[in-house]
């Protein structure tokens, strides 16, 4: 399938007007008349994760760049709210305690800059982190490339307990399965054992992988554009997805034949995904769904170039030339 595109450029002279608009200030409705605004925001005692990463777990926000330091008026304003700062205490302590750092303490201070401005400031102590001792991943016995599916992940034993980067390792054995022919590969997460005293934790992923799996056929439905008949023929289809029959499943193949349908602009939407699978010889059918598109558009512009004045350009593209 190819796309032809036919353009035209027609440059003349003209005469342009100026026209100045006065652009008013936007209401600001973060803030309410008696309300205090945040001109800083600020953490003490914290050594394992930067501010920036705190911040971004807490509601309390500061007002913009801009208007703490050039006074701005215009600028981004945020206000504080009373309600939400004992919760932004303790958001910050249970982000810690999933981190590692179940002896935590976090103390809040509002100190006043101004009449109408604060600083809220954290004070953290972190305290002595849990490390994990050791992490089991079972079940890749008949995985051919176990090794690569596990290599490199966020976690480690030896490092801190931190139930986010277990859950980021999780993840990365998923993905890693699923782009090396283990569409059904599933994970269990029971819970970790935790010895407190000794800060010590002990950490297990169980995995089903499922059968290795192999491209079988390819299930192609087409929906044309409103009043038109189908325009792109399934061999053309089948050419552009690039996914062979008896090749091995990967997911990252299913984007990036999603992608290429996407990119010739022949179709409004797709949806390509998994159908069924045959146990009895591991082959999965993949199904795109596909709503076509206009085959011809036209695109007109005008502008105002500084050689030649005004000019105005055409285009006329067919998305399924020959």
């Amino acid at each position: 399938m190819n796309r032809f595109s036919k353009s035209f450029l027609v440059v003349g002279c003209a005469v342009s007007t100026l026209i100045v608009t006065r652009t008013l200030p936007a209401q600001d409705l973060r803030c309410d008349p008696r309300d205090v605004e945040v001109r800083r925001l600020a953490f003490d005692g914290n050594t394992a994760f930067t501010d920036a990463e705190l911040a971004s777990a807490i509601v309390t926000t500061p007002s913009g760049w801009a208007r703490r330091f050039l006074r701005l008026p215009t600028a981004v304003k945020y206000c504080l709210d009373r309600t939400e700062l004992p919760n932004d205490r303790i958001r910050l302590v249970v982000f810690y305690r999933r981190r590692g750092f179940p002896d935590v303490v976090v103390d809040t201070m509002v100190n006043a800059l101004s009449k109408n401005a604060v600083e809220v400031r954290f004070r953290i102590h972190e305290g002595k982190p849990i490390t994990l001792a050791e992490l089991v991943v079972t079940g890749l016995d008949r995985v051919q490339n176990a090794a690569a599916v596990t290599r490199g992940l966020p976690v480690q034993a030896g490092n801190r307990f931190d139930r986010f980067m277990t859950a980021a390792a999780r993840d990365s054995i998923l993905r890693r399965l699923r782009n090396s022919g283990y569409p059904q590969a599933q994970i269990d997460s029971p819970r970790p054992h935790v010895d407190a005293a000794r800060y010590l934790a002990w950490d297990t992923v169980v995995v089903h992988p499922g059968p290795l799996t192999r491209v079988g056929s390819i299930e192609i439905a087409v929906t044309p554009f409103e009043g038109n008949t189908r325009q792109i023929s399934d061999p053309v289809v089948k050419r552009l997805l690039g996914l062979d029959s008896g090749k091995l499943y990967r997911e990252d193949d299913l984007l990036n034949a999603q992608r290429r349908l996407y990119q010739t602009e022949a179709y409004q939407h797709v949806t390509l995904f998994p159908g069924s699978f045959s146990p009895a010889d591991s082959l999965i059918t993949l199904r795109a769904e596909l709503i076509e598109n206009a085959m011809n558009a036209a695109r007109l512009g005008a502008g105002y170039g500084t050689l030649d004045c005004f000019r105005v350009t055409g285009e006329l593209s067919n998305y399924n030339f020959l």
